[in-house]
């Protein structure tokens, strides 16, 4: 079984890989409670986006949410997008 630390390292990376991944994605980071304390629930994305339609980029959310948690296995929590 994975330590915490451990635990946490991989989901940055994959989080990482995926948004890297994404030329809509200009800038992402981690905050929240995962960052803050061992215990967390969710993982809180933010996450700046270039210019895209506004269908485009409520399509574009639906989608990397989706990707993430599937991926991550946990849940996430991306509180808006520019």
């Amino acid at each position: 079984m994975m330590n915490v630390e451990t635990h946490k390292l991989r989901i940055v990376e994959v989080t990482r890989d995926i948004l890297f991944r994404k030329r809509e994605v200009l800038f992402a980071c981690i905050f929240g409670s995962f960052v803050e304390r061992e215990d967390y629930q969710d993982i809180d994305v933010a996450v700046y986006l270039g210019k895209l339609q506004n269908v485009e980029t409520l399509r574009f959310e639906l989608f990397l949410e989706e990707e993430l948690e599937r991926s991550l296995g946990v849940p996430l929590r991306c509180p808006g997008y520019q």
